[in-house]
């Protein structure tokens, strides 16, 4: 039970992190290659 808690957790961090990370790009266009 916990396992599966603390694995749903790890990814929905993770998947939040994407986004701002992504949305941080969009704003600021530095990190373009």
């Amino acid at each position: 039970m916990w396992s599966s808690l603390i694995s749903r957790a790890t990814y929905f961090i993770l998947f939040f992190c994407v986004l701002i990370s992504v949305n941080v790009v969009k704003k600021q266009p530095l990190y373009s290659f």
